[in-house]
């Protein structure tokens, strides 16, 4: 498995397991596969151009992208010290194999050296594996989204996890 930050190079590989992501679990995912698609190839482009504050991260096996995981720093000057982990997600052949842990270690390891020290994500209550590996790297839940999100009529809630980097 080879892991690396994404770049525009890769934005239709990235798009096509965003659409994927999107179509196969509405309920993890606050941007819909509708939403997506009306931004445009454009959009995905410039979430892969490399800004230092905004990276999205991606795994291969045999040169096919099955994995990625992105942050945000915040732009506000009091809130620089904070980031979010976004879409994370495997494909599933290679779920259970560490690849969701290894990719968002890539983003600790780059918020590490933007001076962040408190990293935030919001997990589906539902999604235990989800849940489970995040625990693993030391996110602790501080809250529940109660019916964050709503997909087809139905409600779902979310736990809003932190991770302190000045403690790992």
């Amino acid at each position: 498995m080879e892991y690396r930050k994404l770049s525009t190079a890769d934005a239709h590989a990235y798009n096509e397991l965003r659409c994927e992501m999107l179509r196969a679990h509405p309920d993890a995912f606050g941007d819909s596969l509708e939403e997506h698609l009306a931004r445009g190839f454009a959009e995905v482009q410039r979430r892969l151009e490399g800004k230092e504050d905004s990276q999205v991260f991606g795994a291969f096996l045999d040169g096919h992208l099955v994995g990625a995981a992105g942050f945000f720093r915040e732009s506000h000057n009091k809130a620089r010290h904070v980031a979010t982990i976004w879409g994370v997600y495997t494909r599933p052949q290679v779920r259970g194999q560490g690849v969701s842990a290894a990719l968002i270690k890539l983003a600790l390891e780059a918020l590490r050296g933007l001076g962040v020290d408190l990293v935030q994500l919001d997990v589906g209550s539902h999604n235990v594996p989800a849940r489970r590996v995040y625990e693993q790297l030391g996110f602790v839940k501080t809250g529940l989204w109660p019916r964050a999100l709503r997909v087809n009529g139905v409600d779902y809630d979310e736990d809003h996890m932190v991770l302190d980097l000045r403690r790992r």
